[in-house]
């Protein structure tokens, strides 16, 4: 009988352990914020302030993260006065020199102080993705603390990451089709352009290529499954661009998609594409009047003057076939989300502004 009632009195006290332990679970999920159960990331940009971005595919909708909003989006809005710093990080085959020409007229005509390239800010490869991206940030931003005199731009095939905000910057850019933007580089990194020289071909351009694949047209590359043709961090190149320097940006997810979107929406004022050049500098024109005035005039005697797009051109490029195009729809799904999320917000401005294609 003792031993009876001391199991029934161990009965009670685990019940009303439980029942209060339970209680206690209540009270504070009702006074907690939600959290999915999700894999998350944090995201440190500018280094004081962090947001975590849950990897999930159904929250993540028009570039935003669950139902969340931009109060301080850039996106299509003017931009008054002369004093910025534009910050043109150029898409590698996204007709970025033809912009580059235009900006040295600017100067010369004294409406830029200053054009920076960062084509010279060279950093050690084995300090990996993380550690490369951040020194080249370090460069980018003492580059940027010497200038001294506004308007003036900055230039170079860099990521996205925030710049000094006295500088008051203004992003720009320009994306590319993604099959024809990952062709060109193809043949570009193998044979140079019209304006390219032998020196620079042999000693930047096809020093990683392998001699034995030097001659590989693109379909074979394709067809063979070489990495050069269907490594993720490849096939998501642009989007993996605009999403940053982050680390998990050279990861292809859900995450990076999102998060190259938000950046396009809050600190980008356009986002133009190639097939649409003129279309694009006519909205430098109408967002930034007071920089970029007569822009979209002087291109069109820049094109009338020299062939600016043959000599552009890669060598020896050859299209795909129509099998290698289908392949490589479904390698590029990524960047093709993130390209027409782009080219719908572009047409839409071009629609407000009142820019005809």
């Amino acid at each position: 009988m003792y031993w009876r009632r001391r199991v029934k009195c161990s009965n009670l006290i685990l019940l009303i352990i439980l029942i209060s332990a339970s209680s206690i679970f209540v009270i504070l999920k009702g006074s907690l914020p939600h959290i999915s159960i999700t894999r998350i990331f944090v995201d440190e940009r500018n280094m004081k302030e962090s947001r975590v971005v849950a990897e999930d595919v159904d929250s993540v909708t028009n570039g935003q993260i669950g139902a969340s909003s931009y109060t301080t989006a850039k996106y299509g809005k003017p931009v008054t006065g002369k004093d910025h710093l534009i910050v043109y990080n150029r898409v590698p085959k996204c007709g970025s020199r033809t912009l580059l020409a235009l900006f040295e007229q600017l100067k010369n005509e004294k409406r830029l102080a200053t054009v920076i390239s960062t084509q010279g800010f060279h950093v050690p490869r084995d300090l990996g993705f993380a550690g490369g991206q951040r020194a080249l940030k370090d460069r980018i931003n003492q580059a940027i603390d010497q200038i001294k005199h506004l308007p003036s731009a900055i230039e170079g095939h860099f990521r996205f990451h925030s710049v000094d905000r006295s500088k008051n910057p203004i992003y720009i850019n320009i994306i590319r089709e993604p099959l024809d933007r990952m062709v060109s580089q193809y043949y570009y990194r193998r044979f140079g352009d019209g304006q390219t020289s032998d020196r620079f071909l042999k000693k930047e351009l096809n020093r990683v290529i392998d001699s034995e694949y030097l001659n590989q047209t693109f379909n074979d590359c394709v067809l063979s499954e070489r990495l050069e043709c269907s490594n993720p961090r490849i096939t998501s190149f642009q989007t993996s661009f605009f999403c940053g320097i982050h680390p998990n940006c050279s990861i292809p997810s859900a995450w990076t998609l999102a998060e190259a979107k938000m950046h396009v929406d809050e600190d980008y004022t356009v986002v133009g594409v190639a097939e649409d050049y003129s279309g694009f500098l006519s909205v430098l024109e109408k967002l930034m009047p007071a920089l970029f005035d007569g822009i979209a005039a002087k291109y069109q005697i820049q094109s009338k003057g020299q062939n600016k797009t043959e000599s552009t051109k890669s060598i020896k490029l050859s299209p795909p076939s129509p099998e290698v195009r289908e392949i490589m729809r479904e390698r590029l799904d990524m960047e093709y989300k993130f390209y027409e999320f782009v080219k719908e917000r572009f047409e839409q401005l071009k629609i407000n502004l009142g820019v005809m294609s």
